[in-house]
């Protein structure tokens, strides 16, 4: 019952805090850029067309959000962690939310047994230990690199979020191997590439490791919420904003130098 009323409790207040500052710092911004790339008139304010930006192009978001070629130019190492980063986040996301619908809705609304007990619950494990995986090598070169060039990374690189969704990962694969030690006739065990051989190499610890899970997967969900509560307060929103603002500000001419200044300040 402490466990069902701490979860639901935790969600609703990362929903609501989430939810201001996806208005504030996302949908705000958004509507700036729009504004500012609308000539006309709305009250006293005139928008010169002369300086209308044209609004993003497919191409260019892919460059900028998928293959992220600017950061490419830069270093191929930074490159390398942001695509670990970026894609590694992305497909831990989708199959964290396939395991939910699939398996635990699929389950109890449809009698669905292929995702909890059949093949397709190996799938989604392997697939949420391959994208957590990625995630985390890539959150540790970034980690690593944030260390060694601390000064020359403390205006673009923010520790406490790097540390907050490295901490989010690890706990998530403690979790899970320190259940697989409580279970250790689990039959997905051998479909574990990574917490299972931690949890084999735990098991020859006598802790009581049902506790220990128990606590560990509260320690990881409450860590996920806050992270999910933490995001549109933190630097990774120009994820969602600084594709459509960089797409903005490319090839313009010297003119437009004040909206790109404006745009990217704002981003």
């Amino acid at each position: 019952m402490f466990k069902f009323t701490f979860l639901w409790t935790f969600v609703l207040i990362a929903i609501a805090v989430f939810i201001v500052g996806l208005y504030k710092n996302v949908v705000s911004k958004i509507a700036y850029i729009l504004w500012v790339n609308t000539p006309g008139r709305e009250g006293d304010i005139y928008r010169d067309s002369r300086v209308r930006l044209s609004f993003p192009r497919i191409r260019t978001l892919i460059d900028e959000a998928l293959l992220q070629k600017r950061i490419k130019n830069r270093s191929a190492f930074l490159w390398i962690r942001h695509l670990l980063i970026f894609f590694g986040f992305g497909a831990l996301f989708v199959f964290d939310q396939l395991t939910y619908v699939l398996g635990k809705l699929g389950h109890r609304f449809a009698q669905i047994e292929y995702f909890t007990s059949g093949p397709g619950r190996a799938f989604l494990k392997f697939g949420l230990e391959l994208s957590g995986g990625v995630l985390f090598l890539g959150l540790t070169l970034a980690l690593i690199h944030r260390i060694a060039y601390a000064k020359e990374e403390k205006n673009c690189v923010e520790l406490s979020l790097i540390l907050l969704l490295w901490a989010v990962v690890l706990s998530g694969f403690l979790a899970e191997s320190f259940r697989f030690v409580a279970e250790p006739m689990d039959p997905f065990l051998r479909y574990s590439f990574l917490a299972g051989p931690l949890a084999r190499a735990l098991a020859a610890l006598s802790w009581p490791w049902e506790s220990l899970a128990w606590s560990m997967w509260m320690a990881h969900v409450s860590s996920v919420l806050f992270f999910f509560a933490y995001v549109p307060y933190s630097r990774l929103v120009h994820m969602f904003v600084s594709p459509i603002g960089r797409s903005l500000t490319m090839g313009q001419n010297t003119a437009q130098r004040k909206m790109e200044k404006i745009s990217e300040g704002w981003l």
